[in-house]
């Protein structure tokens, strides 16, 4: 018998990395605060504007950061 041997593959691609927003305090140009967040983005998604909005609010869901 014979056969081709291509890689598989099926188009479909993530990206994963780390989103920061940092508060600046626009006087003396001092970090105020600095939220993080770690995820993954559909690389071909239509909504990826909207899932990373979605990403920032959990992020600062964090500020102000709670009195120990």
């Amino acid at each position: 018998p014979f056969s081709y041997n291509y890689p598989y593959s099926s188009g479909y691609s993530r990206v994963q990395g780390t989103l920061y927003v940092s508060l600046i305090d626009s006087k003396n140009q001092q970090l105020v605060w600095q939220g993080k967040g770690v995820g993954v983005l559909n690389e071909y998604s239509n909504n990826r504007d909207k899932m990373v909005d979605e990403f920032v609010v959990k992020i600062l869901e964090k500020y102000p950061p709670k009195a120990e």
